[in-house]
């Protein structure tokens, strides 16, 4: 089931992130920063390097559906965590420096409620402000003004950002799973009637086809679990135009037969099996999987394969 697949990794995740977490927390600790560690910041410390682990983890799974390198996405994704975390962080604390000026105080205003998006805006701020309110406060204190103390957990100092990670947290593992049911995806039909091949077919072809067409079991009399029907690919680039790869395949493969693909490079031997699995949507014809179609219930093709 997607769902429990998903779900499962994002609790494993959280159990691997718990480990840096925990170790960062300590290192906090150890140094015994008062604007961390104290009994009234130490909590709101933990509680964004928690919450930071549950929004910033299901943010990085869409790029799953993006990147077909594994390397490639690991450097994309740390540049692009650093670059939001550096750039947002920045641009707020500048702003702030210049709040006196009505007009850059009302853009900072603004985009601290943009920048609630990344999660590594708010960790970053949220320590930020933890450490400038602990020593508002200890000025506070010391020339008692005690009403002017502020709680960490105030919503303009770390509650709000809690919030938006929590909230990020469930919008983007809401995203991977209709990522993963493609919603965002709708298949490009090409017509293939027009890309179809006008050569003469192999008696042996011609006979599978129509065999396979008919609805007839195979000689042996057992039936096909796989039989495909007309199996078409076209492929459509910028610089090659549209590209026959696979055309009109049909075949039928009983059960208990192995049964392999012979062919040249570029034959369509992948292309063939990338459509049986649903790495890649044919554009004509169909294939029935122990009585699935991959164009109807492609889920469970791929739970019977």
């Amino acid at each position: 089931n997607r769902v429990i697949y998903w779900l499962a990794n994002y609790i494993w995740d959280l159990c691997n992130y718990i480990i840096p977490g925990t170790c960062c927390i300590l290192i906090l600790k150890v140094f015994g920063i008062p604007a961390y560690v104290s009994s009234t910041n130490f909590p709101a410390v933990v509680s964004l390097f928690l919450l930071y682990g549950w929004s910033i983890t299901p943010m990085m799974y869409p790029a799953s559906f993006v990147f077909n390198e594994p390397s490639a996405a690991y450097i994309f994704l740390i540049v692009i965590n650093l670059f939001i975390g550096i750039t947002c962080i920045i641009t707020s604390f500048l702003l702030e420096l210049f709040r006196n000026d009505q007009d850059l105080r009302q853009i900072h205003d603004v985009l601290k409620n943009i920048f609630l998006v990344f999660p590594n805006y708010c960790l970053g701020r949220g320590l930020m402000d933890l450490a400038f309110n602990e020593y508002h406060n200890q000025y506070y204190f010391k020339t008692g003004q005690y009403d002017l103390m502020k709680s960490p957990f105030e919503w303009k100092l770390i509650s709000r950002n809690l919030v938006a990670m929590g909230i990020m947290g469930l919008v983007f593992f809401i995203i991977t799973l209709l990522c993963e049911f493609r919603f965002f995806i709708k298949p490009r039909k090409v017509p293939a009637s027009s890309m179809l091949a006008s050569t003469n077919e192999d008696y042996d072809v011609a006979t599978e086809r129509r065999r396979v067409l008919r609805g007839r079991s195979s000689k042996n009399g057992k039936r096909d679990l796989i039989k495909m029907e007309n199996l078409t690919k076209i492929y459509v680039t910028r610089k090659l135009g549209r590209h026959l790869a696979v055309d009109r395949l049909c075949l039928g493969v009983p059960e208990g037969e192995c049964f392999g693909l012979l062919g040249v490079n570029g034959a369509g031997k992948t292309t063939t099996f990338k459509m049986l699995t649903g790495d890649l949507p044919p554009s004509g014809g169909d294939t029935i999987l122990n009585g699935h179609s991959i164009l109807k219930d492609i889920y469970k093709v791929q739970q019977n394969i």
